[in-house]
Parts: C-alpha cells; structure tokens; sequence
C-alpha cells in the first residue's frame, strides 16, 4: 500500500496537479503568442534579443512543470506511491490505455 503525502490522503489531490498542468500549457501558449508576434516584426538578427530568448524558455520551461505536474496527477490517482515521480516512470507504471499511449507520445 502506497503511503500518503502528509496533508493528502490517498489518490486525494490529483484534480489540482491536472488544473495546474493545464495551467502550464495555457502559459506556454500564451508565450508562444508573444514568440510568433516579436519574430513577425522582423526583430531577429544575428543575437537573439533577450524578450525573444525569455519567451522561448518560457515555453521550454512551462512544459517541464506541466510534465511534473501530470507526473503527480498520476502517482497520487493512481495511487503509486513514487517518491518522486517523473512523467516517464509514472506512464510505464500505468496500465496501456489510450489516455496512456497519448501521454506518452506528448511526454
């Protein structure tokens, strides 16, 4: 049996992991946006300005944390019990669904 984080009960909580997720792709989006805009302006030269810079790890660093967050949706739903899950150790841990193939292709 799966012990449970201290102020989650088992399989309790993971909602908030998959709405914060969510969050973090809607952030990169919203960083992506601003990206297409400040290329279309025809800013880019030989250094890349740091707004541009900013915006790209923004997105790089949105999708880790939505990466990690899915991470423990999944561990505490699914009861897992992973001290520290990542998205990889979570999806082999998972029974083969089409919800399972799917994050798997997006991780």
């Amino acid at each position: 049996m799966a012990a449970s984080r201290p102020g989650w009960p088992d399989g309790e909580g993971w909602r908030d992991y998959c709405d914060a997720a969510l969050r973090k792709i809607d952030i990169a989006g919203y960083h992506l946006e601003s990206l297409r805009a400040q290329a279309t302006e025809g800013r880019l030269d030989q250094a890349v300005p740091i707004p541009v810079q900013a915006r790209f790890e923004g997105i790089l660093f949105a999708f880790a944390a939505a990466g990690d967050q899915a991470a423990e949706a999944i561990n505490l739903g699914m009861k897992l019990g992973e001290r520290r899950p990542d998205l990889k150790k979570v999806l082999e841990k998972m029974p083969r669904s089409p919800i399972q193939s799917r994050l798997s292709r997006w991780h």
